[in-house]
């Protein structure tokens, strides 16, 4: 009879083991899916996600339309102020082929203004308009395709079309431009 009921604890001791190990699995996994939950609830984003002064830096290629051959080389840096409601202001500095652009007055080039629209998802699409260049008839105009990461804090942008200046709606010219910025 003792054998039994030494046989019998020891099944319970098992058993109770067994749950116990299952519960704490069961928890570790609930735990793992509850996190993940909370970084996707936390992902939702507007406009407002973007508020503020963010330091860009610019770098890619613009090509000759029609070819694969490279037209520039674009590197710059750019500060770019996000008002929280879908507008924007920018001033930056480029260089092409290593060759700084010229603007109108020393520095910085300025009066960049344009618009952006940031998705729940974190994803966005902006639009910058460039002042029209003494004696010129219209001003650049960059669309952007973006993403934005560490809850406001980053942005990482590709120019989806880019329109040179002096040239009508549609007129775009193939680039490969990238950018990456961080809130100030």
């Amino acid at each position: 009879m003792k054998t039994s009921l030494i046989k019998i604890t020891k099944a319970v001791v098992a058993l109770i083991a067994i749950v116990a190990a299952g519960g704490l699995l069961v928890s570790a996994f609930h735990s793992e899916t509850a996190t993940a939950q909370n970084r996707t609830m936390f992902r939702i984003c507007s406009n407002a996600t973007l508020f503020g002064d963010y330091a860009f830096r610019i770098s890619g290629e613009i090509f000759v339309p029609g070819t694969n051959t490279i037209a520039v080389y674009r590197d710059g840096v750019a500060m770019t102020t996000f008002d929280g409601m879908g507008g924007l202001t920018q001033v930056d500095w480029l260089v092409g082929n290593g060759v700084s652009d010229p603007p109108p007055t020393p520095g910085f080039h300025g009066n960049e203004t344009g618009t952006y629209t940031v998705n729940p998802d974190c994803t966005g699409n902006a639009e910058i308009d460039f002042p029209i260049p003494p004696g010129g008839t219209s001003g650049a105009v960059i669309t952007l395709k973006f993403v934005v990461g560490e809850h406001g804090q980053a942005i990482h942008t590709i120019v989806a079309s880019l329109r040179p200046p002096n040239t009508p709606p549609g007129t775009n010219v193939p680039a490969n431009v990238h950018s990456d910025a961080e809130k100030l």
